[in-house]
């Protein structure tokens, strides 16, 4: 339960005004709606640390008021879609 709670953190810290606002690779990653891939936030060491489970993390965000993930369930992005 914690380990969700980290991961959960985690992933709404990246997609977070502040972050998201200086965070090129995100933008990079980030299709036309907002969505950045899964797999992508695999990248990033902290979450990393946590877990690589792409099905894990999607567990841990899906009742989050912070991020929404896409129908597909293979990717994430803001509640609200980011200023592209």
């Amino acid at each position: 339960r914690t380990l969700r709670k980290a991961v959960s953190r985690q992933l709404e810290h990246y997609f977070s005004d502040a972050n998201w606002a200086k965070d090129e690779y995100l933008h990079k990653q980030a299709d036309a709606n907002g969505f950045v891939p899964f797999n992508a936030l695999t990248d990033f060491e902290r979450l990393r640390l946590l877990t690589t489970s792409v099905d894990f993390m999607r567990e841990c965000v899906e009742a989050s008021t912070v991020v929404e993930v896409s129908a597909c369930g293979t990717r994430v992005r803001k509640r609200t879609a980011p200023p592209t």
